[in-house]
């Protein structure tokens, strides 16, 4: 059984009186918030769509995805999890839908029966090391200044590293979007997401 407050308890209201088809999107939605990462975009477009606000439509998905990381985090089997979300007030085709998007996550992950790999496990590098190379001529061009960055990326889940090559523009393009998404998970909804993880 899932062990949660009252406050979080309470996000779950919004979704009780939702028809089957728009409770099933939200649930698909916060699993695909799990693997793919928070757009807050699809928080705007369903408020319009249902006529409420953004805060209360970010409080159900955030909950829903706080039930998918704690059956995960605790190993539950398709039919612990359903037997743990039977106190939240979900009626019974509700709870089918939770049940099976929560079995098409272990599924995803290689097992719905050992559901031992935490939905949030993502590979991560574990040691990066580069060198700047710069060309100065070639058959072709004798008189050239071509600068490229040798990387050597150890991941978390390979045994040998990976290198590979990136010249300057690429290398200023990645740097971009890695700094987009440090401001992203300083972010207010990121933050309340990492509290419920915790």
């Amino acid at each position: 059984m899932f062990m949660l407050d009252e406050r979080q308890i309470s996000h779950f209201t919004f979704l009780l009186p939702l028809s089957n088809e728009d409770f099933s999107g939200f649930c698909t939605q916060a699993q695909q918030f799990l693997v793919n990462g928070i757009n807050p975009k699809v928080y705007s477009k369903a408020a319009a769509k249902l006529s409420i606000s953004e805060e209360t439509i970010r409080n159900a998905i955030e909950a829903l995805m706080l039930l998918f990381i704690k059956g995960s985090e605790n190993a539950m089997s398709v039919d612990e999890f359903s037997n743990s979300i039977i106190n939240l007030s979900f009626n019974e085709e509700q709870r089918q839908i939770l049940t099976g998007i929560y079995a098409t996550s272990l599924e995803a992950l290689g097992s719905s029966q050992q559901p031992t790999r935490s939905l949030l496990t993502f590979r991560h590098f574990v040691n990066l090391e580069w060198r700047l190379e710069v060309q100065l001529c070639s058959r072709a061009l004798r008189n050239q200044l071509t600068p490229r960055v040798l990387i050597k990326l150890q991941l978390s889940d390979a045994d040998k590293p990976r290198f590979f090559h990136v010249d300057i523009p690429t290398l200023l393009h990645v740097t971009e979007l890695l700094e987009e998404a440090v401001k992203e998970i300083r972010s207010q909804h990121v933050r309340r997401v990492f509290r419920y993880i915790k």
